[in-house]
């Protein structure tokens, strides 16, 4: 026997998931009526068609941050369109994937953490692709703040050691919540110059001593003014040698070393992560 499918039916089930009107009623259709099973006629339709977008670009997104005493999280969520990437749909799923790989201390991208972008991607009606995930550990005298740029989609946290203070001291957090903007700001490639592999060091003196040769002065002056650029090219790269965002002329070193004097500590930035969509 079969049921008559109402208007209201089909705005409530739509309600309830998002789907589109036609999509609804179909279910309902198929489902004789039957909310439960129409809802679970959709999932599985929803990510039918989600795969089949699998192959779409995704040249969209954001950055989702999640952090707390024991652990900090970023994860990059990419989209189709600039649209889809602004809508609230988008931004929960975000969030969502965000907590969940927070809670498991996720490093790798997992079918766990693809599930809610596969059915996200079936109410946005666009391909949704969890890129990256990364899960820094916080150690007891560890804290981690992070950045997320409105309007950009770009992300990054910085994390730092604190000895002899407060690790939750107010400064130092909003101190730390700069430096992750100052990371998503100046895109710093290492955290240190200790960092930086030796042999890219190597590799780009020498092109800054064949640089400065052919402009006709002899190896030993090239050589000397080769490291000049050297030490400036590395500190353009390294996190803690760059001039803070937020205070040129004065280092990121300089500002965290000037803080921890104030409060009496010493604090070390001891990581960095920065994510941006595509890159």
């Amino acid at each position: 026997m079969s049921v008559t499918i109402t208007v209201e039916m089909v705005k409530e089930l739509r309600a309830k998931t998002d789907a589109g009107m036609g999509d609804c009623k179909k279910a309902l259709t198929d489902a004789q009526g039957n909310f439960e099973e129409a809802i679970k006629l959709l999932k599985e339709r929803g990510l039918a068609a989600a795969n089949k977008r699998g192959e779409r670009i995704t040249a969209e997104g954001n950055i989702f941050i999640k952090i707390d005493e024991k652990k900090a999280t970023a994860i990059e969520l990419k989209c189709e369109t600039d649209f889809v990437a602004l809508t609230d749909q988008f931004k929960e799923v975000g969030q969502k994937i965000a907590d969940m790989a927070h809670a498991s201390g996720a490093n790798t991208v997992t079918e766990e953490l693809e599930h809610p972008a596969k059915e996200a991607a079936a109410i946005l009606k666009e391909n949704l692709v969890v890129r990256r995930v990364q899960t820094f550990l916080l150690a007891d005298d560890e804290v981690a703040a992070g950045y997320v740029h409105t309007g950009m989609p770009m992300g990054s946290i910085v994390k730092a050691k604190v000895t002899g203070g407060d690790k939750n001291h107010p400064q130092i957090k909003a101190l730390l919540s700069d430096c992750a903007m100052h990371v998503v700001a100046s895109n710093p490639l290492y955290l240190n110059m200790q960092a930086i592999d030796a042999d890219y060091m190597k590799s780009q003196k020498e092109i800054f001593v064949k640089q400065t040769m052919e402009l006709g002065k002899p190896e030993n002056i090239a050589q000397n003014i080769a490291e000049g650029k050297l030490k400036s090219h590395l500190a353009e790269i390294s996190f803690v040698d760059q001039e803070f965002v937020k205070e040129p002329k004065v280092t990121v070193q300089q500002v965290v070393d000037r803080l921890g004097k104030e409060l009496g500590c010493k604090i070390e930035v001891v990581d960095f992560m920065n994510f941006r969509v595509g890159f």
